[in-house]
Parts: structure tokens; sequence; C-alpha cells
């Protein structure tokens, strides 16, 4: 008797259960055999944005050895590196004028990263906080181009604050101050209007989290999400017209589900209101984690993503007509009857047919291509190493944007893996 047949007899006596099929490696004529050599030369490819065309895609690799960003045709073709650079690079986000992306990188990777600008036109490169021992990740440019929100966090400091770039006069000034050490705050998207900065004030723990909106004039923070005990409120996007708070939270049940904030009726709210907070849920799901994605260009659709038993989904739902909660707001389900909040109807829900594996939304500031009609996605598979693809939301075809095995490794050889589940004592 194996060990393998053993341990299932085994496993099958412990539990009461037919022991499972012996597992054998699907064979496949004509494969030639690779070297470990060619597989380790894999190329890594890392964060991406669309252009605010929508032709190309910037996207941090290492083709050339460094992780530099490289533009991409969006229907796939000759990459183009668009820096150089002996140190790496990371989180480029693209201007919505088109003009610059933004990135950040650090010297000798002793991860105290600056902000840098290359102008996509001429390729020049500036360094726009050059500071050796203060950290600035994760640029996000507002819609007229004008400012840049990032994070800050010096080397010995707890935790991170918000600075803002003011991309005419090129000089930046502080958003945020004095957070609790054990708090620190990340921006998510810059609300229509002018007056607020969406964001999210994250515990160390990592246990506990809250939406918050930050005046961009006064830098005073309001919470949107105030809750007793440990709950997670994760932001990820704001509807284009202001008025949702797309995000992910633990609060109904301890699992990870997505669901609407309504905006108005958040910040119409006591900021330490004993009410839950106004929002809709949009799944309710108490086995695999959800995580909320984005919303589409025009706001009648959105994203979100599961974690389905070691798969990465990606869903698309459809929206109908959005009416605006009243400020007695209550938590309910999206599309149920009953007082308070008035959720868009969700009028199709669809999983998107992104291939096997594990599938998670690119993009910075959003996964949607600028017409709404491609979702950007970063793949991990047997035949996929992490590459980036493109899905046609109409037709639904995917197609890679780039290729991240060299040449004489045929993604087709890579044998499919086989899901195992096993019985466990907790049950």
């Amino acid at each position: 008797m194996s060990f393998l047949t053993w341990l299932q007899v085994m496993t099958a006596l412990a539990t009461g259960v037919t022991p499972v099929a012996k597992i054998e490696s699907k064979a496949r004529s004509g494969v030639p055999r690779y070297s470990i050599e060619q597989l380790f030369a894999t190329r890594t490819i890392g964060a991406a944005d669309w252009s605010p065309d929508g032709r190309r895609v910037v996207a941090v690799t290492n083709i050339s050895g460094r992780n530099n960003l490289w533009l991409i045709p969006a229907p796939s073709g000759w990459p183009q590196q668009l820096t150089v650079s002996d140190e790496r690079q990371a989180s480029p986000a693209w201007s919505p004028d088109g003009r610059w992306i933004a990135f950040q990188s650090d010297h000798d990777a002793n991860e105290q990263w600056d902000l840098f600008l290359v102008e996509v036109a001429s390729g020049a490169v500036f360094n726009a906080t050059n500071t050796d021992t203060i950290s600035e990740e994760d640029p996000l440019w507002s819609a007229d181009s004008k400012w840049i929100a990032y994070t800050i966090k010096p080397q010995h400091a707890p935790n991170y604050e918000i600075h803002l770039w003011d991309a005419e006069h090129k000089r930046s000034r502080v958003l945020t101050h004095g957070t609790p050490a054990d708090w620190s705050l990340f921006p998510v998207a810059f609300v229509p209007g002018g007056k607020w900065l969406l964001a999210n004030r994250i515990h160390a723990s990592d246990k506990d989290a809250d939406v918050v909106v930050i005046g961009l004039a006064s830098g005073q923070v309001r919470n949107l999400t105030p809750h007793t005990g440990e709950q997670r409120w994760i932001a990820t996007d704001l509807s284009p017209d202001g008025a949702w708070v797309l995000l992910t939270s633990n609060a109904k049940d301890g699992f990870d589900n997505v669901a609407l904030l309504d905006l108005n009726a958040a910040l119409a709210r006591r900021e330490h209101a004993s009410e839950p907070p106004p929002v809709a849920w949009v799944t309710e799901d108490q086995r695999w984690e959800m995580e909320a994605g984005g919303f589409a260009p025009d706001g009648r659709s959105f994203t979100y993503q599961a974690n389905t038993d070691g798969n990465g989904e990606i869903y698309l739902c459809a929206l109908g007509p959005i009416k605006a909660a009243s400020k007695s707001g209550s938590t309910r389900a999206a599309g149920t009857k009953g007082a308070g909040a008035h959720p868009p109807t969700i009028t199709s829900r669809k999983r998107l047919a992104t291939g096997s594996g594990y599938s998670t939304l690119a993009g910075r500031r959003s996964s949607f291509s600028p017409g709404g009609k491609q979702i950007l996605y970063s793949r991990s598979a047997a035949d996929s190493p992490g590459d980036l693809f493109a899905l046609d939301l109409g037709s639904g075809p995917r197609r890679p944007i780039t290729q991240a095995f060299v040449a004489g490794v045929n993604p087709e050889d890579m044998g499919e893996p086989s899901l195992v589940h096993y019985p466990s004592s907790h049950r």
C-alpha cells in the first residue's frame, strides 16, 4: 500500500467518509522537457493602468531585468519601455489628461519611496518629492489632473498620512497630520465638487477600519462608518456622480462582503451616530471572501471579486435607476423593500469568463477601460504566471496583453491543476 493510499484510508476511517480516488497528473504526449532555468526566466508583471484613450496600458515589468514602466498596446502588441532605471518602480497612475504617469521608486530597495512623474510624450522623468528618509507612495490623480493624493510615511514614523501634490505649481502640501500612531490614512478617490477626498482609515492590526472623507481645504477627517468594536469598512471606489461608495466590510456577520454606502446620507448623519451606516448589501456570503471592485465610467455597473474555493472570480453587476437615500438611511439588502435607504436595483449579476485560476482586477483608478467596454485584470494560473488580460464585456472573449513566459515555453504545455477537497475535523 502506498503512503497516499494509506493516508486516504486513515482519513476515511477517522472521518467516516468514502476514500477519494487517487489523483494522478494528466498525461499529455509531445510536451518537451523544460529546464528549471527556462521557468525561472519567467518575467514578472506588476501594477498596471489604462491610458485615458483606452489604446494603451502602462505596466510594471522586469523585461529588461528591472521593474520599470512599459507601454503596451491594449489590443496586445510590442511593448515600449517608457522608463529606464536600475531602481525598481511601482504603482503607475496615468493622469486623466494623458500627459503624465505618476509612479513611485526607491533607492537600492530601501523602501523609502519617492514620487516621480514621467511625461508620456517625451519620456522625461523628474522626482517630485526627492526625500531620502520619507516614503511617498500610491499616487492618485484628481479628475482634472491638477492634484495627486499620496501617502507619506517618515522612515521612523509608525503610520501613514496623506499629502497633496500640486501638478500645476509643482509643489506638495500637507493634507492630514496628527493621526493617532496606530491608525493610517489611504486615499481612494476625489469626490466630485472639489471639497472632499474619500479615504480609508485603517488600524495597524488590520482588524478595524473606517471609510472617511477628508476636507481638501481644511484637512478635517469625517468618519462615514462609525461603529463599536472591531469592524472593517474598506472603500474601493466612488460612483462617477459621487453618490455611492463601493466598499468591502465584515460588519454584517463577520464575513467580508460587498456593499454600497450612500455618501450624501452618511454626510448628513451625526458623525458619532449609533445607528448602522446607510449601506445596501450587494453580497451576503458566509462561505467565501468577497471584495469590492470599481464602477464603470457611466456608473451603471460595477465589479466585485470572490475568492471561491481557491479560485479568483470577477463579477459584473448592472444597476437600475439610482435614487438617493433619505437622511435616516438604514442598512438593508440591495433591491429589497423597507424603510430608509433607496439603493439602486441590481438588474443583473454575472460571473465574467476570465479563465481558470486566480483572477484579480487591475488598474489604479479603475479596471474598466475609459469607454467601459473592457475590463483589465491579472490572471495567475498554470498557463498564465500573472499576465494581464483584457476582457470584452460585450462579445466576451479575453485576450492577453502581456506574455510573461519566455520564448520556447508554451503556455498550453502547463498542466491544469486539480482542486482537492478533504474533510476537516472542524466541520
